[in-house]
């Protein structure tokens, strides 16, 4: 492994395929002109990649709310498409290109928080 892992994102270190999707602008990145298409064909190698593991890795330190039922494996991919900016026509077309939505059959996706219960006394005060 790299000993000096911030040194292995510095603009002189990046290797020719990243390239391919972004340049260097001074000290940092922009993406160039076609970086959805590029990315596609040249970091997923023309493959969709399964957003569902990768929201739910994304979010795995994080709870959600509903006023119903557990979250849906679909939720969990709107709140992602929602949290990076996949909401207009020509968004959601760039996602569809770069992400399969593919949802396998299970129903066990989520358990509920069963936050501990604070013990205590009448007054509330905790021994």
């Amino acid at each position: 492994m790299n000993g000096n892992i911030a040194g292995s994102y510095a603009p002189s270190s990046i290797r020719k395929l990243p390239l391919k999707v972004v340049q260097v602008s001074g000290s940092g990145y922009d993406l160039r002109q076609s970086s959805t298409q590029n990315a596609f064909k040249y970091l997923l190698y023309g493959q969709p990649l399964p957003v569902l593991p990768l929201a739910a890795f994304y979010y795995r330190n994080f709870g959600f709310t509903t006023d119903g039922p557990a979250l849906p494996p679909n939720g969990l991919i709107d709140i992602f498409q929602g949290d990076f900016g996949f909401r207009t026509d020509a968004e959601m077309a760039e996602f569809d290109l770069l992400f399969s939505v593919d949802i396998p059959d299970r129903t066990d996706w989520f358990e509920p928080s069963n936050p501990p219960v604070a013990t205590g006394d009448a007054d509330g005060e905790g021994r």
